[in-house]
Order: C-alpha cells, then structure tokens, then sequence
C-alpha cells in the first residue's frame, strides 16, 4: 500500500500497480489517474445481517482493476461493447504463474459498463434525448483467485460466482450481481434532493443482466 495525492489533494490509499495487468479498450483515462483502492474501503453485509444489520470491511476481491474510459458516442449510447468494439486482449498479458482455464467456469476477464445520464432528471430513468455516457470498467482474475480455482478448493464467494455465470444472469435472490459506485466528497457535492447522498455506497441489484 501507498498514500497518493488525488486531483483535489486528497490523500488516497492505494495498492501498488507494479503487479497489476493494465488495458483499457479506449486509453480514455491515463493509468495514473486511475487509483486502485483496497477492497476493504467497500463495507458488505456480513453474515446473519438480517436480524444484526452489521456491515463489515470487504475481503480482497476476486479481480483486479485493469483500467476504465470514460466514453460517449456521436449518436447514441455506448452498449454492447463485446459485440460492437474489438476487444484486441494480447495473449500474453497475465503474467503470472496459475493460466486461466474455461474448466473453471468463470471468466478471466470481466467489464462492466455503467450507463451515466448527463442531464438532470427524475430519481429513475432519464429523459429521452440524453444518450449520456459510459463509465466502462475493466478487470482481470486476481491471482490468489486463480490459485483457489486451481485447487478445487472454493471459497463461498467463488461458488457464488460459479453459480451466477452458469445461471448466465443475475436475478433478485440467490444469484446476484450488485454493483456498488462510492463518492469520496459527497457531503461536498450539491445535489438535490440531498436526501439521495444517502445511496452513496450502497450497493445496486443488477438483474436479468
């Protein structure tokens, strides 16, 4: 771990690259700009939290952040990007020990793409006209993750994810695929109603994705 100064000169906690994987499909955002927080700064339900209501530190995930874009298209909105964009990943890129296997039943490489409106409107949807943008986000296999698969060996989390991806989406219980956004200034931030601050951090249910 090491402490770097943000744009706003914040100080920042953030793992060390040196042994992460790096690639984004645009290069719309300098790997230097791009902070990868532990995974512990994310507080997740713990377990028995329906009767204790107790959050706690997330354990390391199970990918890594390999980079992200900001993009947003001429005349629509920026979707499908597996099917419309070339996704040119060299071969050799992982360079650790433990080689991804399709046997294993998960992917190595998993992106996120995370629909942004650019004008203001209701709580839910957005209008018509407003393509907005996309915050695309890339990761690869974390290489302890690789070495539980190898084993046969799985932790909860991973079966959790065996599930979800044989299921081949993610619904409302059981196999569920939450994307969880957090501000770091948000009390700073003018939005209204300011009653929408409190969702900064809590995680989002993806379904029939």
């Amino acid at each position: 771990m090491k402490t770097l100064k943000n744009s706003v000169g914040r100080d920042v906690e953030v793992e060390d690259k040196s042994t992460y994987v790096k690639w984004s499909l645009f290069n719309s955002i300098p790997d230097d700009k791009l902070y990868r927080i532990p995974a512990s700064r994310f507080k997740l339900r713990n377990v028995g939290y329906s009767s204790n209501k107790q959050k706690v530190p997330s354990k390391p995930g199970m990918y890594d952040v390999m980079g992200a874009d900001i993009v947003r298209g001429k005349n629509g909105r920026v979707q499908h990007l597996v099917h419309n964009f070339v996704m040119d990943f060299p071969n050799d890129m992982y360079k650790g020990d433990v080689k991804w296997t399709k046997d294993w039943g998960v992917p190595e490489i998993l992106i996120c793409n995370a629909e942004i409106p650019i004008q203001t409107g209701g709580m839910f949807g957005m209008p018509a006209d407003d393509h907005g943008f996309s915050f695309v986000t890339y990761f690869m296999l974390h290489q302890e993750s690789r070495r539980t698969l190898a084993s046969g060996q799985l932790s909860p989390q991973l079966k959790l994810w065996q599930r979800t991806i044989k299921l081949g989406r993610s619904v409302r219980k059981g196999c569920s695929f939450k994307f969880l956004a957090q501000c770091e200034n948000v009390q700073e931030v003018p939005i209204s109603p300011s009653s929408i601050k409190g969702y900064n951090g809590k995680p989002v249910l993806l379904c029939d994705t």
